[in-house]
């Protein structure tokens, strides 16, 4: 038996969840990829900037704020 989810690209994957035309729409806002996207939206990632977390905020209508308090 295969496994679906071995295998499959990321396209596959947000077509059977029913996410491709959205996912494509806001990469489309932020002039980024959806590959780009997917590493914005994995949690294990490290690699997340503050200029692509402030494209993804531009694009949902959002801004970033960041505040340091003290400890």
């Amino acid at each position: 038996m295969k496994n679906k989810n071995i295998g499959s690209d990321f396209d596959d994957f947000l077509k059977d969840e029913g996410l491709l035309e959205e996912v494509t729409a806001m990469a489309k806002k932020m002039r980024t990829s959806r590959a780009s996207l997917n590493r914005l939206l994995d949690e294990n990632d490290t690699s997340l900037t503050l200029t692509t977390l402030a494209g993804a905020a531009a694009a949902l209508g959002r801004r970033i704020k960041l505040e340091l308090t003290p400890v």
